[in-house]
Parts: structure tokens; C-alpha cells; sequence
């Protein structure tokens, strides 16, 4: 404890201070080093002529001129390592040459020659035991108070990364161990009185400061680059987190639990599609738009773009009435007078607007016929854009009935209305579960696609106004039932992650990716169209859930690594749940206008013959009859093949 105390005192002193008392060790180790080669070549105890004495000050002199210039005063003793100590020798090696040349190869009258080389020696051993002796004891002392801190490493030395710092320097259980960052200009530098690292051999770094936590404070590097970044730090057993949000800057408070673990667009690599704004907001603002699902994964992203586009009406409509009561309390609050909204997404580059938007709630299915007639009535909506559906598979499989009601026959009761209400546009959120489906809900997704492409053609010929268009989605990360708060919460927990098959790979996009995509294909389409998303190469869940694991700081529990954190489990893939997803069913995509988003024109059935198909399949519902359930759907999805598990 007095240790501690002790250097908590000498902590407090201004680092100009301790150098000159650092100078002082250096200039009596020179002198006493100088008078005990003496002692050691001459056998006398006292020096005895002026040139010994001339000699002395001479070598002390040089020595330090030689030390200053190589920055031996620079060191923060508690840091030394492997730079410092070439740095030392190189030091060395110029006063050694100094000496010999002096003292031995020219000669002083009454010094020994061999002093030249003696002397040099037992400076540096000197010197050099003081140096690590102090390191040793700050290392001690300070050991146990660092296991109980966090021993952070930043990721990037620039504006983002000095704020920070200077941020989680206030807090006490928090340690900043060093920057890294790509640029050499600040490799080797200190930046805030931090050490600037090389990032290359990032474990071995990682390994020999302790870090416990990384952060990547990079945030206008492309995700690519931070994908990059990412890669490097598997395995090397820390958690890697991001930086909050730039107000959290401005206000200045930000602590280690304001930090971000990563998101999962961070671990895909893939930089977000971004939209074309000025399309998207020539078909929203001041028109009258009508969500259903509203208070939906999708749905809620898809209101607060669509708010942050100032629509004269935003009307929400859904069946949960905690999630509609969430969605409309957020979103009302943003239309509060002297509330500015930040626009997001769809429009990157505007500046906050006030928003005038009159928001109207109602808690109600899209198979209340009578109720939707009223809504549609009363507020003659512009565009709709239909999120509303069940969409857990193993749920819908185990209810299929109801399944089929909600997607089928609530997607045909919204679409017929909408036409019947002169709606400008009407586009449908589907899914890539609707390509050549195995359960239920992939069939319900599929048949509502069928009942707009009808309805589209039935349009055109009969020159009503409604544009009826479709988005299909790969998995939505973060969205209810996504894979990604089901590994966070299991990893949280300490729990086995569980995966339904090693060689299972799926599609992802980010939710404000998703809701852009729905605005986007509003804005593009002439009626009929299916519009997908190009995301790249589908991702191995088991690749996602292992790097879950690595940067969270924990490893894998298998039969190779026991003493492992987190075992990953595979439980079987489930009834309708297929190894891989497809997005579209033909191998024709075409462009559009927008270079990351493809069109397919897809087959249907006429309006006359799936209205008759409709009719029959509702009639198979009343009975409930499950084994005719699945005829029918496999009569109007042909490709269908239920309980498929492979």
C-alpha cells in the first residue's frame, strides 16, 4: 500500500520535473561510473590531478549531450520496451566510440586507456538496470489495481479517436493503453501523451499490453476496410466494440458502457446500398401514406424514413397494440413543435427539418374489411406500402391455418381496397422464403406476390391508377427472429449457440436497408414488378456465429478447445427450413435506374383463375383440413414441396 501511495504521489508531479530529476540519476551514475573505473584500473579510492577531474566532466557531459539527442528523455519508464532499448544502445554505441577514441586511442595524461572501454560498460549496465528497475516497481505496483480495470486499446488516431480518449480518461476504471492506426506519419509518435502503434502484428501487440477491450473509432473508413480490421482481431481474445453517436462527442460523456458492440452489418463487410433521395422523396413528401404492420421490425424503420420525408399523413395500422402504441409514441414525439428531425438514410445529406406530419394510429387486422373501407375513406391515401404478415416459419408452419388467412386473404382484402380507393402505389414487403418455398409461410409470401401480379395486369387493361409492386428481402439483421439478437443474447448468457445446420448460408441486409429498398421500388415501379436487393455472396452462419464469439472476446468450446466459452450447437434444420435461399425464380433479373437493384418480371395467374383458386383454398380453410391445406397451395404454388428439411 505505501508502494502504491508512493507512486500515485510521484504520478502527480509534471513530467518536466521527473525528467530533470531522471537528467540528475544519469549525470551521478556517469560521475561515480567515471570514479569506479578509476578505482578499478589505479587501485586508488580518491582521484588525484586535475585532468581526472577535466576527464569526469568531460565524459559526463558527452554522455548526456549523446543521451539527449537519442531521446533517452523522452521515455515513459512505466512503457519501456524494445524501442526504447535500441534506442539505448544505439546510444551507447556512439559514447562508446567517443570514449575510445579519447581515452584509449588518444590518450589523457594521468586516465587510464582502458577506461575508454570499461567505463562505456558499466554506464550502460547502470543506466540501463535504473530504467527497468523503475519499470519494474510501477509494473508491480500497478498490476493489481489493472486487473480491475479495462485495458483499452483505440483503433484509429485521428479527430474521432483523440476525443475518445480525452472522453474515457475521466473515468477511473478504464485504462488507454496505446492507438493504432495505418498511417506511419503517427506510428512511433505520441498522441495525448498515448504511444501510436503500427497495425501490423496486432495479436502479438494485443498480447504484450493486456488488452481486454479494442475500439474502432474509424468512422468514415468504408465497412469494407473495417471488415478488414476485423478479420485481423479474431482470435486475439478481445472484445471489439465501436463508437457511439457524434452527440454523445458533443455532450462529452461518454464511458465504457456508451460504447457499441458491433453491429452486424460491421461483421458482413458489405458496404449499405444507399438510395436515390430525390426519387424517393418526390413519392412520399406531402403525399398521404398508409403502413400496415406498422409496428413491425420493418414497418417501424419503414415510418421513420417515411416521417423523416414529411408526408402531409402518416397513417399506421396494425394488430399489436404495444408495438403500434411504441412506434406512434416515437414517432409523434418527433412532430412535437420546436423538434427538428434528422434526416436518416434516404437522405444522408440533408440538414434537420421541422416536421409538420399529422401521424393517425389505428389498432385494427387487415382482414377487417369493414375497418379498413373506413380508413381508407377517411384519409384517401396516396401510397401503401403493406408490411403487415406473420413471418416466423416454425410458428406458421405449426398454424398454418392462420397463416394463411393473415398473408393470403389480408394481402387481398388491403391490395383490392387500395385499387378500389384509387391508391397511386401499393408495393408489397415479401421475402426470399417466397422462391420455390418449403413451409407455409414461403407459399403465403409467394401467393400474395401472385395476387398483386394479377391485380397489376388486371390494372393496366383497365387503366385505374394503382401501381402494385413487390420487394423481396433476404434475412433483415436485427429484425424480431433474426439469428443476430438470438446469438447476442445466447453469447450474453454464456449460453451454446445454437445453429440448425453447419452449411446453412443466408442472404442479409440491414433493416434501413430494407425499408430503403421498399421506398426505392415505390418510386421505380410501372406495375407488376418483383424488386430484390443485390447483397453479394450469402454468409455460412456458422462463419457468423464464430466471429460473434472471437469479438466478443471469448473463444470456442469444441472437442479441440475444452476449456473453451461458448460451445456452438446444431440442432437440425427445422420443418420448411431450406440449407440455402434464392431471391428470384426466373434467371433473367434486369436492371433498373438504380445500379444495385434488380427487377424480375415474374409468371402469374389471371385475376378470373386465381380468384376461383382463392375461393376454393378459404372453403379448405372452414374445414381444416391440413392434408388439403397443402394440395391447394401446392396447386397454386406449383414449386412448393412442404416439410422439406435438406
Amino acid at each position: 500500500m505505501k508502494i502504491n501511495a508512493l507512486i500515485t504521489l510521484i504520478s502527480l508531479i509534471p513530467r518536466r520535473f521527473k525528467r530533470i530529476c531522471v537528467l540528475f540519476v544519469d549525470i551521478s551514475l556517469s560521475g561515480l561510473t567515471f570514479w569506479y573505473s578509476i578505482y578499478l584500473l589505479s587501485g586508488n579510492w580518491l582521484i588525484q590531478s586535475n585532468s581526472q577531474w577535466l576527464s569526469m566532466a568531460f565524459e559526463i557531459i558527452v554522455s548526456t549531450a549523446i543521451f539527449y539527442c537519442f531521446g533517452l528523455y523522452n521515455e515513459v519508464f512505466r512503457y519501456i520496451g524494445s524501442a526504447a532499448f535500441k534506442s539505448t544502445v544505439r546510444a551507447f554505441i556512439y559514447l562508446f566510440c567517443t570514449a575510445l577514441i579519447v581515452f584509449t586511442l588518444i590518450g589523457v595524461e594521468d586516465v587510464p586507456r582502458s577506461i575508454g572501454i570499461i567505463q562505456p560498460i558499466l554506464l550502460f549496465c547502470a543506466i540501463g538496470s535504473f530504467r527497468y528497475l523503475i519499470r519494474f516497481i510501477f509494473s508491480y505496483s500497478r498490476s493489481n489495481i489493472e486487473r480491475k480495470k479495462k485495458s483499452i486499446l483505440i483503433f484509429g488516431a485521428g479527430q474521432s479517436g483523440r476525443q475518445l480518449l480525452a472522453s474515457l480518461n475521466i473515468d477511473k476504471n478504464i485504462i488507454v493503453k496505446g492507438f493504432v492506426d495505418d498511417d506511419t506519419r503517427l506510428q512511433g509518435n505520441f498522441v495525448n501523451g498515448i504511444c501510436v502503434y503500427s497495425c501490423e502484428n496486432l495479436k502479438a501487440l494485443i498480447d504484450n499490453l493486456a488488452i481486454t477491450d479494442l475500439i474502432l473509432a474509424m468512422p468514415s473508413s468504408s465497412r469494407s476496410r473495417r471488415l478488414e480490421v476485423i478479420n485481423a482481431l479474431e482470435g486475439c481474445g478481445v472484445r471489439v466494440r465501436t463508437l457511439p453517436s457524434v452527440v454523445s462527442f458533443v455532450t462529452g460523456q461518454i464511458n465504457l458502457a456508451d460504447l457499441h458492440d458491433l453491429e452486424m452489418p460491421d461483421l458482413l463487410g458489405r458496404n449499405e446500398v444507399l438510395p436515390d433521395p430525390l426519387a424517393i422523396s418526390h413519392a412520399v413528401s406531402n403525399k398521404v401514406i398508409l403502413v400496415t404492420g406498422a409496428g413491425g421490425s420493418i414497418g417501424s424503420e419503414l415510418c421513420r424514413q417515411i416521417l423523416a420525408l414529411s408526408p402531409k399523413e402518416l397513417i399506421l395500422v396494425d394488430s399489436c397494440e404495444f408495438n403500434l402504441y411504441t412506434i406512434s409514441s416515437e414517432l409523434k414525439v418527433k412532430c412535437l413543435p420546436g423538434v427538428n428531425l434528422k434526416l436518416d438514410g434516404a437522405h444522408p445529406e440533408s440538414d434537420s427539418i421541422a416536421n409538420h406530419t399529422k401521424i393517425f394510429s389505428y389498432l385494427l387486422s387487415i382482414r377487417d374489411i369493414n375497418s379498413i373501407k373506413r380508413v381508407f375513406s377517411r384519409h384517401c391515401p396516396d401510397t401503401v406500402f403493406h408490411a403487415a404478415a406473420y413471418k416466423h416459419v416454425p410458428l406458421v408452419e405449426e398454424n398454418a391455418v392462420e397463416g394463411i388467412r393473415n398473408n393470403v386473404f389480408g394481402t387481398k382484402t388491403i391490395a383490392e381496397l387500395s385499387m378500389a380507393s384509387g391508391v397511386r402505389n401499393f408495393t408489397l414487403v415479401s421475402t426470399d422464403k417466397a422462391v420455390r418455398p418449403t413451409n407455409v409461410m414461403g407459399a403465403t409470401k409467394r401467393i400474395s406476390e401472385l395476387i398483386l401480379q394479377s391485380l397489376a395486369e388486371s390494372v393496366k387493361s383497365s387503366q385505374l391508377p394503382t401501381i402494385f409492386s413487390m420487394v423481396r428481402f433476404g434475412n433483415v439483421l436485427g429484425s424480431s427472429g433474426s439469428v443476430a439478437p438470438l446469438f447476442v443474447n445466447q453469447i450474453k448468457n454464456r449460453e451454446p449457440i445454437t445453429i440448425t445446420h453447419p452449411d446453412v448460408t443466408r442472404y442479409f441486409m440491414s433493416i434501413s436497408e430494407a425499408a430503403q429498398l421498399v421506398l426505392q421500388a415505390s418510386s421505380m415501379s410501372s406495375g407488376g414488378e418483383v424488386f430484390i436487393l443485390d447483397m453479394g455472396a450469402p454468409v455460412r452462419i456458422y462463419d457468423l456465429a464464430l466471429k460473434m464469439i472471437y469479438l466478443s472476446g471469448l473463444t470456442l468450446k469444441d472437442e479441440l478447445h475444452p476449456d473453451g466459452d461458448i460451445e456452438i450447437k446444431f440442432i437440425g434444420l427445422r420443418p420448411g427450413e431450406k440449407l440455402f435461399e434464392e431471391l428470384l425464380i426466373g434467371n433473367d433479373p434486369q436492371p433498373t435506374k438504380h445500379a444495385k437493384i434488380l427487377k424480375g418480371n415474374e409468371s402469374f395467374i389471371p385475376l378470373d383463375k386465381l380468384n376461383k383458386e382463392l375461393k376454393a383454398l378459404e372453403e379448405i380453410l372452414e374445414s381444416n383440413d391440413l392434408k388439403l391445406v397443402y394440395e391447394k397451395l401446392k396447386n397454386l404454388v406449383p414449386e412448393y414441396i412442404p416439410n422439406v428439411t435438406a
